[in-house]
């Protein structure tokens, strides 16, 4: 009984191929790294979109010469600005009348009798308000203010011995006008001609002086 079963196992191995395990092992062995390979294999990177070089840089240019663009337009709507400022008031001041003169207010010692013999006719002054400025020609000139608040400028031919005022609210802007007359017998304003103006016109601390020539004969 042994015998016969050494000779079914010679059998069984004389039949099974030569490295068949051997061939099974050398597969898996073989097909291992290549599952293996498969699984953990480098994985492909990923596409990046292609930006065009062209479509890239024009926006950029456009970022810096828009600014500077604005820019020179804002100097320049600032320099016109300037310029048209100037040119207005470079007209206005050349349109406007200027003074003859302007009159300074003083500090000389003024004859207070004198002062109410000539303004007789102005009311109630108050004379701690009194004000005197410079002359003018053979004209001396005061202001002084009312017991009623109005203003009042006053203005004296030492010469000739004319003498005019005139009194205003302080709301109003007070101005006195002389006339030249050539009948009259006084010789003010014998230097100018016959129907000129002398027109003082008072202002916060002096009193401005315009010589109007005569209004033309129809």
């Amino acid at each position: 009984m042994a015998r016969l079963i050494e000779l079914e196992a010679a059998h069984v191995a004389a039949a099974t191929p030569v490295g068949t395990t051997a061939s099974v092992d050398n597969g898996a062995a073989h097909d291992a790294p290549r599952s293996e390979n498969a699984a953990v294999g480098p994985v492909a990177p990923k596409a990046e979109p292609v930006v065009p070089t062209t479509s890239g840089e024009r926006p950029r240019q456009k970022e810096w010469r828009l600014p500077a663009l604005t820019q020179s337009r804002a100097w320049w709507m600032v320099g016109s600005v300037v310029s048209v400022t100037v040119v207005l008031y470079a007209a206005i001041w050349i349109l406007s009348p200027h003074p003859d003169a302007t009159l300074q207010s003083t500090a000389a010692q003024t004859d207070f009798s004198l002062i109410q013999a000539l303004t007789g006719d102005v009311g109630d002054p108050d004379m701690s308000t009194l004000r005197q400025f410079e002359g003018y020609r053979d004209m001396t000139v005061w202001s002084v203010e009312k017991d009623t608040g109005d203003n009042c400028l006053l203005a004296w031919d030492r010469e000739g011995g004319r003498f005019e005022y005139q009194c205003q609210p302080p709301a109003i802007e007070l101005a006195l006008h002389m006339r030249v007359l050539a009948e009259a017998e006084d010789g003010f304003g014998d230097w100018l001609a016959d129907g000129s103006v002398i027109s003082l016109h008072l202002r916060q601390d002096t009193v401005d002086v315009f010589v109007h020539p005569p209004a033309p004969a129809d």
